[in-house]
């Protein structure tokens, strides 16, 4: 019962997102219930013609032009009715699409992890395209279904109450059996969707890495497993499409036999001379059309499942909890850049004994000095710069940024005084020009140009101008020039506190002397975090820390732990030293 009440509870806050245009809704439903009661006008005036053309009365003229009147009332009514169902739909699937990218950016990184971000594109695509079709054709059918049942109802009622029930009993037979089908519809609606989720995360996945594909030759499994994840969708949806196939028999058998029993008893009624023709073409027409709307059902209550299982999806990503994030926006004045006092993480808290990523750790780094972290992969190089971003929190101790606890920044402010140069820095799809105003809006051409050349990436922007694009994640550029530009957009930015996390690793050595020139420059005059176990950048710092297993092994200078022969950072300084001898 609990899921059935979360999807409820999810259809409750579409609905509150629909009344946030109650104007057009409201106009929605006017139009459209204007629209019904005149169109069953019409359905009962043709009888009424027909006997007073039977009859030679004089009252066939009058009738003839009130129909006329109807059906020329209707049409704007009906035009009203799809431009306001239109501007409703289409506002709030604008206001949900609008609040779904800014979750993705506010979200929590390790909760956003544990989502793929194939599923959360599906969920832009194909479930709000569900759900736009619910809110512009289902809502519609409420208002439909209540306006044309109380309409039919009236208009048989006074012609013969008897014929009336006839039909009220099959709607209250049809309705039930239908939404019972159409439960099973929702529940196979839901699994698609996941599956359909997991075959765009897996194509993703494959042409956001199709070189490392190709050069392990892995183009099969690739497609093998895309097309498991498409199959498992199709499986689904099959099974979806058999429920709705069966919702279809039952709403056209169930629809047809209410009209086809009134029309025998009208019949007779008319063969008995208890009912005139008239009034039997009437009821006949009028309960035609209802009986259409209750054939349609089946369709309007698939809408109403497949709408409740993409409100399931979207809302409950809406509802993943956000960065905590204090008030403050300044640094307070303090010599200190950043202190982690005794500070404690693991990735797998939740886990029953599991390792911690970070143990104790305690250092200080004061204004415009340079701090370096040295140790090998997983040691928890990485996971000090992502705490003192506000990327993840600490759970054991604290970590103070420019004299505040990260918890109380804004983060937006607290990231405004970080610089981040990464091991593989993402550039936007665009133009050079666009990446480095990334850093700082509005910049002139003059900066641009400046910090370029600090970086020592002037020579190509020479060659090929501001405006040349980088492609994919920079894919129309070489690795040491997208760590260039990545360094002079570093520098655009200028922020006090400067976070290094390998950014050479990945590159050749004549790369890397390129690019480590723009990092000096950028280190100059502020402080700065170095997370590598590259030991070319790291010998020029204040101080390294030399972890192992997230704890601190050794501390001191370069000179200093050269000396200690015996401790981990002259190890790694010696295989360096014997790499760069080989190469």
């Amino acid at each position: 019962m609990k899921p059935k009440k979360r999807e409820q509870s999810y259809v409750g806050r579409m609905m509150k997102d629909v009344m946030h245009y109650w104007n057009w809704y409201l106009l929605s439903v006017v139009s459209t219930a204007a629209y019904l009661v005149l169109d069953i006008y019409i359905r009962n005036a043709t009888g009424q013609i027909t006997d007073a053309a039977l009859a030679g009365s004089g009252a066939f003229v009058p009738l003839l032009l009130c129909m006329l009147g109807a059906y020329l009332a209707a049409a704007p009514f009906h035009g009203m009715s799809t431009y306001t169902k239109a501007m409703m739909s289409q506002r709030m699937m604008r206001d949900l699409r609008i609040r779904m990218g800014e979750k993705v950016t506010r979200v929590s990184l390790p909760k956003l992890a544990l989502e793929r971000s194939g599923d959360i594109i599906s969920r832009l695509g194909y479930e709000m395209e569900l759900l736009d079709d619910f809110v512009y054709y289902g809502l519609s059918f409420v208002t439909t279904l209540v306006v044309q049942s109380l309409g039919t109802l009236a208009v048989m009622l006074y012609i013969d109450w008897q014929l009336a029930l006839v039909l009220v009993a099959g709607a209250l037979v049809s309705l039930p059996v239908c939404y019972r089908l159409s439960l099973r519809v929702g529940k196979r609606t839901y699994l698609a969707q996941q599956a359909l989720g997991r075959a765009s995360q897996s194509a993703q996945q494959g042409f956001g890495a199709l070189d490392i594909v190709k050069s392990f030759q892995s183009e099969e499994r690739v497609k093998e497993q895309y097309a498991q994840e498409v199959n498992s969708a199709l499986g689904q949806e099959l099974k979806s499409n058999r429920q709705e196939a069966w919702m279809n028999i039952a709403g056209e058998i169930l629809g047809l036999l209410p009209l086809f029993a009134m029309l025998c008893l009208g019949a007779g009624r008319v063969i008995g001379g208890t009912l005139t023709v008239g009034n039997l073409m009437s009821l006949s027409m009028v309960g035609a059309s209802f009986c259409h709307l209750l054939k349609g059902t089946p369709d309007n209550l698939i809408y109403l499942q497949k709408a409740a299982s993409s409100c399931r999806r979207i809302y409950s990503f809406l509802d993943l909890p956000e960065e905590s994030a204090g008030g403050e926006r300044l640094p307070q004045n303090s010599e200190s850049a950043v202190t982690f006092s005794n500070v404690g993480f693991s990735y797998t808290e939740d886990a029953p004994g599991g390792e911690n990523t970070l143990d104790s750790l305690h250092f200080e780094v004061k204004k415009n000095q340079t701090l370096a972290l040295v140790g090998a992969s997983g040691s928890g190089k990485s996971t000090v710069l992502r705490l003192i971003c506000g990327f993840i929190t600490v759970q054991q101790g604290s970590v103070e940024v420019l004299g505040r606890p990260v918890e109380q920044w804004n983060v937006a402010a607290l990231r405004q005084n970080i610089g981040m140069v990464l091991q593989e820095s993402y550039l936007f799809p665009g133009s050079i020009r666009e990446n480095l105003l990334a850093a700082k809006e509005g910049a002139s051409d003059e900066e641009l140009l400046r910090v370029c050349a600090l970086a020592g990436v002037s020579e190509f922007i020479k060659e090929r101008g501001l405006d040349t694009p980088v492609g994919e994640r920079g894919g129309q550029l070489s690795g040491g020039e997208r760590q260039r530009i990545a360094v002079a957009r570093a520098l655009l930015k200028d922020a006090p506190l400067l976070l290094l996390d390998e950014p050479t690793s990945a590159l050749d050595p004549v790369s890397e002397q390129a690019v480590n020139r723009g990092l000096l420059k950028l280190m100059e005059g502020r402080t700065t975090i170095i997370a590598s176990h590259r030991l070319s950048l790291v010998q020029r710092a204040d101080q390294i820390l030399v972890l192992e297993k997230g704890r601190v092994v050794q501390r001191g200078t370069h000179e200093q732990l050269l000396r200690d022969t015996g401790g981990l950072y002259a190890r790694l300084h010696a295989e360096q030293n014997a790499e760069e001898a080989r190469g």
